[in-house]
């Protein structure tokens, strides 16, 4: 009977092992995410401003001033592309926008992999004991709710408050303030994602 206790104890903390190294490999690939969107905001904000305040200016019916939600910047850069065939002025600022939209994908894809290892985590926790912190299980659901709202294409990501401090949104206020929370929109997602990760690896704990 002995024998058998510490054969399940051994599995458990081999698939604790696994659930660990799971979680820091999805911390990685977030923060692998940040690191190239801030190095393509270095590099290429400026222009990106540009080509939106080039589409607005002359061709509105691509990308209306009142775009609030990644659907409506979608509905642009598709227009844009379709336009930039017989229109050689939008060709690059079509590929701006969607070099933003490659980067809102990978987030997408990211959050669906992050629900896969919190169900893990919390199967796991389940199978083990009773939690000792109820309270932190519950605001990891209320975050990751949060962030499945706010990653749905329809989401006004206007709505979003406490990003107009962040470096993204005050470098982007000199240039044009009316896109400031389009920018800063990604970096407050990819927060919210890593506090959660975070969080998460503090329930594997207990």
């Amino acid at each position: 009977m002995k024998h058998k206790s510490q054969t399940l104890l051994e599995l458990k903390l081999k698939e604790l092992d696994r659930l660990k190294s799971e979680a820091l490999a999805h911390m990685r690939r977030l923060n692998v995410l940040k690191v190239h969107y801030m190095d393509w905001f270095d590099r290429r904000h400026k222009t990106f401003i540009e080509a939106l305040q080039y589409i607005d200016f002359k061709f509105p019916q691509c990308l209306s001033l009142n775009a609030t939600t990644i659907g409506n910047f979608r509905t642009g850069y598709k227009a844009a592309k379709a336009l930039s065939q017989r229109e050689v002025s939008l060709e690059k600022c079509a590929s701006l926008l969607e070099d933003y939209l490659g980067f809102w994908d990978r987030l997408v894809e990211l959050n669906k992999q992050g629900q896969c290892v919190h169900k893990k985590i919390c199967d796991y926790r389940d199978g083990v004991a009773e939690m000792k912190d109820p309270q932190l299980n519950d605001m990891v659901h209320h975050l990751q709710q949060r962030l499945n709202i706010e990653l749905r294409d329809d989401f006004n990501f206007t709505s979003v408050q406490g990003t107009s401090s962040d470096l993204f949104a005050y470098r982007v206020a000199l240039q044009d303030p009316q896109y400031q929370k389009l920018v800063a929109f990604i970096p407050h997602l990819l927060r919210t994602s890593t506090q959660i990760l975070c969080n998460k690896m503090s329930l594997e704990k207990e």
